[in-house]
């Protein structure tokens, strides 16, 4: 709805410290992808001097990913046709389907996908933002205590890796 859109885009510009706006979650289908690249490009004319952005899907999902060899060509194809202004990924490494401690995180797809987002973007002279974990995962009935030290390994491995800006995954 263009109208709703423009009056909360004009609503939001009145605030000084609002930056920008989540576009798409993790757009992962060509049809997806091209509805995502549309509403970036909108949102850019309402609100030029925002940032608005989308995040592309980790590895770790059921259809692209290192093991079939189709997330390379997957992130490739995101990057190409949303030309987004960062290159953003986010990835919750802790879960009970994710390594715990007896399995070492460096074995990990993460540091694949972190190398492959930072390549892309360096090609497209886009900065690399990344979303990291706070919580454990809002689809459980309850949230555990999530230790201060898992926060902090994501957000080092993400400025280790070049990462500009990170973002703080919470419900």
């Amino acid at each position: 709805n263009m109208e709703e859109m423009l009056s909360f885009v004009e609503f939001a510009k009145k605030y000084r410290h609002f930056r920008g706006y989540v576009v798409w979650d993790e757009p992962l289908e060509d049809d997806a992808l091209e509805a995502a690249a549309e509403q970036l490009r909108i949102i850019e004319e309402m609100d030029p001097d925002s940032i608005p952005y989308t995040v592309a899907i980790p590895s770790y999902n059921a259809t692209y990913t290192w093991e079939n060899g189709l997330y390379e060509d997957y992130l490739k194809r995101y990057a190409e046709k949303l030309n987004p202004c960062t290159m953003i990924l986010d990835y919750y490494p802790f879960s009970s389907t994710r390594p715990e401690a007896f399995e070492q995180i460096d074995d990990s797809n993460l540091f694949l996908d972190i190398a492959l987002l930072r390549k892309i973007g360096l090609e497209k002279k886009t900065p690399m933002w990344f979303v990291i974990q706070t919580l454990d995962s809002p689809f459980g009935e309850k949230y555990f205590d999530f230790a201060p030290a898992k926060v902090t390994m994501q957000a080092y491995n993400v400025l280790i890796h070049g990462g500009k800006g990170i973002q703080f995954y919470s419900t």
